[in-house]
C-alpha cells in the first residue's frame, strides 16, 4: 500500500531491528572451471553468516510461521561421492576426485571433517585446519535433496533444523574483527536463492533469532533483509541511496520529516523499506519512495533505506544521519562570506578561493563547511585569527562552467548552525581561431591578405573580436564573418586575433605570415638568362620558356625546398617554340623553393614563392 506507514512499530522496540546481532549474510560466488565438466555456468556458492564479535552460530530453521528455503530455478550439482553435510566429508577424496570439492552441503562451519570453512579473502583455499563442529539434524529433516545424485528438488521445511551443538555457539575460527560462519555450500548453473532463519547466542548465551520475513514481537524476533537472497546470471542487485534529508539535517522533535529514498533496477523496483535507528518505520511499495516520519525523541536518529527488486534481490542504502533537538537558549554562532563577492564571475576551471569569518558570542566554532550547488565538497575544523573576534574559515574550489550557490556553513560546540550564500557565475572563456590563410603562409609585398576569424562561446554570445598587428589594433569586428582583408607590407607579420564575450572575458589565437618583396618577371629575363619563368610568386601553375640558342638541347630541372628536400624532376628541349612547359604544382604546399636549370655545365637557381 502507498506510503503504508508503520509507526506502530516503533513502540516495538526488538521488533524489525537491523543487526543486533547478524550483521548480514555474505555469500561468496566462485565459477566452476569448465574443465570440471560440470553443466555450463556453473557457480559455487558459500553461504556464511556475518556475525556481531562473540556471537555463535546456533541453527538455521523452519517453523509454522518461517518457512526455510534453498532452490535453484535448474539443478543442484551432487557428486557421486559427495555428502549432505559438509563435516562427513573426507578430505581425502578431493585429492583422489577434484570435483568432490563443488558438492552441495549444509554446514555448521566444516567444508570436510578436518576443514574449517573462510571466505577466500582469508584463504585462498577456503578452510583452516581444525576439528569443526558436527552438524546436528532435527527428526525427521529431509537433507536428500543434497546426496549423491543431481538434484532440481528445492529444500523447504517448516517443521526442522539443522546446528552446530557446542557451548556458545559455533563462531569464526581463527582471530579477526570479523566473525563469520559457513552455514552451507551449493554449486547450480541456475538462479540460486533462499530464504533462511536463524537462532544465535549472544554472549550472555542468551538465544537471539533473526528472520527473513515477518518478524513476531511476542518472539522477539528480529528482521534481517540479507536473510532473503537471490543470486545467478541476470540477477543484479538494485541501487538505493537516501536523497532526502541531507546528512547532518537537524529537526524539532515532533516535526514532520519526509524522508525519500531513489532506487532503480534493471528488472524493476518492487519496495522500500525505510528502517530508522535499526527499526522498521514503513514501506513503499511505488515511485518516489517516501516515508513522512515524525521522531518522539531527541537525539541522532540513523536512517537506511532497503530496495527489493522483482527478482528478490535487495539492497541496503548508506546511512544518513540526522539529528533531533529542541530549541534551546544557546545562540548560533556567526558566519559570512567575504571571498567571493556574491554575483561575482570567475573563469571555469580556476582555483576559486572561498573565504569565510565566523565567531561565536557563547562558545566556540567547532567546524565550517563548504556546499556547491547543494553539495558539500569541504569542511575546515582549524581556521586562523583575524584582527578581530572571528576566526577565518577556507576552502578551494575548481570552478565549473555554470552559476554556482556557495552556501558556508558553521557550527557551534552546542550544535547549533549558521550559514551564509552567495551566487557566482563560473564563466567558460570564448574560443577564436584563425581559419585563414595557413599558419606560414608567404605572400607577395602589395597582395591583399583575406584574414578570415572563427570565434564561439559556449555558455553566452561573442561581443566582438579585435585583429591586432606588432601590437596595434587594426580591426575591431562586431559581427560574424569575422573577415578582414590586409594589403601586405614587407617582411615577417605576426596577427592576433582576441575574441571577447558578453561577460568580457577574452582568448586568442596568433597567425605567423612571411611577405616578400614583390619580384619583377623582366629582370628574370636580363643578362644572359636562358630560361625564364612567370609569373612569380606563383599560384598552382608556373610557365617555363627555355631560351633556343643554347647548345645543349637537354635540360635538366629540379624544385627543391629549403631543407633540400626535391619536389619535382624533369627533362625539358631548349628553343622557345619547343621548349615551352606549364609545371602544374598545386600539390606543393605554400613556401619558398628553388628551381634548378641544368644544361650541360651551364646551371641557373631561380627562387620561387608559392602562395
Amino acid at each position: 500500500m502507498k506510503k503504508n506507514l508503520l509507526l506502530l512499530l516503533l513502540m516495538l522496540p526488538s521488533l524489525f531491528a537491523f543487526g543486533q546481532g547478524l550483521e548480514k549474510v555474505y555469500v561468496e560466488e566462485i565459477p566452476v572451471p569448465v574443465e570440471a565438466g560440470l553443466a555450463e555456468n556453473s557457480v559455487t556458492y558459500r553461504v556464511f553468516l556475518d556475525m556481531a564479535p562473540d556471537f555463535g552460530f546456533v541453527n538455521v530453521f523452519g517453523n509454522e510461521n518461517h518457512v526455510l528455503t534453498i532452490k535453484t530455478t535448474t539443478e543442484f550439482y551432487n557428486d557421486a561421492l559427495g555428502v549432505a553435510a559438509g563435516d562427513l566429508l573426507n578430505p581425502a577424496l578431493i585429492e583422489a576426485f577434484p570435483n568432490v570439492i563443488y558438492d552441495s552441503w549444509v554446514s555448521a562451519g566444516a567444508t570436510a571433517s578436518n576443514r574449517i570453512g573462510v571466505p577466500v579473502t582469508v584463504d585462498q583455499g577456503g578452510y583452516v585446519e581444525g576439528e569443526p563442529v558436527p552438524v546436528s539434524l532435527s527428526p525427521g529433516l529431509d537433507l536428500s535433496m543434497f546426496g549423491t545424485a543431481t538434484s532440481a528438488q528445492p529444500f523447504m521445511t517448516q517443521n526442522g533444523l539443522w546446528s552446530g551443538l557446542v557451548f556458545g555457539g559455533v563462531k569464526y575460527p581463527v582471530a579477526s574483527p570479523d566473525n563469520m560462519v559457513l552455514i552451507g555450500q551449493f554449486t547450480t548453473n541456475g538462479v540460486f536463492s533462499f530464504e533462511l532463519n536463524i537462532d544465535l547466542l549472544n554472549p550472555e548465551t542468551e538465544k537471539k533469532t533473526f528472520v527473513a520475513r515477518d518478524p513476531l514481537s511476542e518472539d522477539n524476533e528480529v528482521y534481517i533483509p540479507s536473510l532473503a537472497g537471490v543470486y545467478g546470471p541476470g540477477i543484479n542487485a538494485p541501487q538505493v541511496a537516501i536523497s532526502a534529508p541531507a546528512d547532518g539535517s537537524r529537526f524539532l522533535p515532533d516535526q514532520p520529516i519526509s524522508i525519500t529514498a531513489e532506487a532503480s533496477d534493471d528488472v524493476g523496483v518492487d519496495s522500500v523499506l525505510f528502517l530508522i535507528d535499526q527499526q522498521l518505520a514503513g514501506i513503499d511499495d511505488s515511485a518516489p519512495f517516501i516515508l513522512d516520519y515524525q521522531s518522539v525523541k531527541e537525539g541522532q536518529l540513523e536512517l537506511v533505506a532497503v530496495a527489493f527488486d522483482t527478482d528478490g534481490a535487495n539492497a541496503v542504502s548508506e546511512p544518513v544521519y540526522i539529528i533531533i533537538s529542541a530549541a534551546s537558549s544557546n545562540a548560533p554562532p556567526l558566519v559570512e562570506i567575504k571571498l567571493p563577492g556574491d554575483g561575482s564571475v570567475r573563469p571555469s576551471g580556476s582555483d576559486i578561493l572561498i573565504r569565510a569569518n565566523a565567531s561565536d558570542t557563547d562558545g566556540i566554532v567547532d567546524s565550517v563547511e563548504f556546499y556547491i550547488n547543494g553539495s558539500k565538497e569541504g569542511v575546515d575544523q582549524s581556521g586562523t585569527e583575524t584582527s578581530g573576534d572571528a576566526l577565518q574559515y577556507e576552502y578551494t574550489w575548481t570552478g565549473m562552467e555554470g552559476p554556482a550557490e556557495i552556501r558556508v556553513v558553521a557550527w557551534d560546540n552546542s550544535g547549533d548552525e549558521s550559514a551564509d550564500t552567495v551566487n557566482i557565475l563560473v564563466n567558460s572563456p570564448p574560443e577564436v581561431e584563425f581559419t585563414a590563410p595557413a599558419e606560414g603562409a608567404i605572400f607577395t609585398e602589395g597582395e591583399t591578405v583575406s584574414l578570415q576569424m572563427n570565434a564561439t562561446d559556449s555558455d553566452g554570445t561573442i561581443d566582438k573580436v579585435e585583429l591586432i598587428l606588432a601590437d596595434v589594433l587594426i580591426a575591431s569586428i562586431s559581427d560574424a564573418p569575422y573577415t578582414y582583408d590586409w594589403v601586405s607590407t614587407e617582411g615577417a607579420a605576426t596577427f592576433v586575433a582576441k575574441a571577447w564575450d558578453n561577460l568580457q572575458y577574452n582568448s586568442t589565437d596568433t597567425l605567423h605570415i612571411t611577405v616578400d618583396e614583390e619580384v619583377s618577371v623582366n629582370d628574370l629575363y636580363a643578362g644572359d638568362h636562358w630560361i625564364r619563368v612567370y609569373p612569380n610568386p606563383v599560384g598552382n601553375f608556373l610557365h617555363v620558356d627555355l631560351a633556343a640558342e643554347i647548345p645543349e638541347k637537354r635540360i635538366r630541372m629540379e624544385m627543391i625546398d629549403l631543407t633540400g628536400r626535391r619536389h619535382l624532376e624533369l627533362q625539358l628541349q631548349s628553343g622557345i617554340a619547343d621548349g615551352s612547359r606549364v609545371l602544374d604544382l598545386s600539390d606543393l604546399p605554400a613556401g619558398a623553393y628553388f628551381l634548378k636549370a641544368s644544361a650541360g655545365k651551364e646551371i641557373r637557381v631561380i627562387k620561387i614563392l608559392k602562395h
